[in-house]
Order: C-alpha cells, then sequence, then structure tokens
C-alpha cells in the first residue's frame, strides 16, 4: 500500500510546504532549476507517521508526538537527523539523531496521510518495546 499525504490544511502551505527554489539542475533527485523541493523537516514528518503511529498532526497531538519521536530515539529508531555540531555520544560520522522542537512539528498541523490505524500511547509503546526487544535479542544470538 502507498503512503499518501495532503497538506492542503497545513496553514500558508504553498509556502510552509516547499523549500527555496533550486539555483541548479539535481539530476539526481529528480529535480530541475527553479523547483522547490518539500521542506525537509515535512518530509520526514510525512515518512514518520508511520513510525509514530498517528496519521495527523493536530494541535492536540503534537506533544504526544514529540514523545514518540523521542521514544523512538531512546531505542535507536529516531528518523531525524542532523550534521552535528561536536561528535558526541548520540553523533555517528557527523550526524546525530534529534527530537524536533515543538514549533518544528506544530508548523505542520493539518498534515495528513493514510497512515492507519491510529495507535493509542499504550498500544503503540507495546509494539516498539516487543519490535525493540526481538530486534535485539535477534542480533545477540547471531
Amino acid at each position: 500500500m502507498s503512503l499518501d499525504f495532503s497538506f492542503k490544511k497545513i496553514a500558508n502551505y504553498k509556502e510552509a510546504c516547499y523549500g527555496p527554489a533550486l539555483e541548479k539542475d539535481e539530476p539526481t533527485r529528480g529535480l530541475s532549476k527553479g523547483d522547490r523541493p518539500i521542506d525537509g523537516t515535512l518530509h520526514t514528518l510525512i515518512w514518520a507517521t508511520l513510525a509514530v503511529g498517528l496519521g495527523t498532526i493536530t494541535e492536540k497531538n503534537v506533544d504526544e508526538w514529540r514523545f514518540r519521536i523521542a521514544a523512538l530515539d531512546v531505542v535507536g529508531a529516531n528518523p531525524f537527523w542532523r550534521f552535528a555540531d561536536d561528535v558526541g555520544v548520540k553523533s555517528i560520522h557527523g550526524i546525530e539523531s534529534y527530537v524536533p522542537e515543538r514549533d518544528e512539528i506544530a508548523r505542520f498541523i493539518g498534515l495528513e496521510t493514510n497512515a492507519f490505524p491510529e495507535k493509542t500511547r499504550k498500544q503503540w509503546l507495546a509494539s516498539v518495546i516487543v519490535e525493540s526487544v526481538e530486534r535485539r535479542a535477534k542480533e545477540m544470538i547471531r
């Protein structure tokens, strides 16, 4: 099944959802000079709907999004990465995982995807814990 999404309900979506116009062709990405690629944070949030068990971003669930991304970070499955200022404990080859600030997620309130069914926190945590334990146990007995 495909992951379908819509950001037409995001405030000022024509500006909020796209980066600046490209100054040159980027053929490896299928983009041409003047194209405005989708915002990187939004792109990650769209795919993260599958990982966090929430198909939408609403005013009511922004804090739950942050909690679930933080929980994914704990088990080494955080989809958010950036270049690291300092190589530290969480940094791998100059990049590090991070939990987006509330406003970074809230600016995309209105995002809708077909990532269903949405899971309660309890359901979601149970699935994350089981998957993490199973993965780690399989790694240990190889």
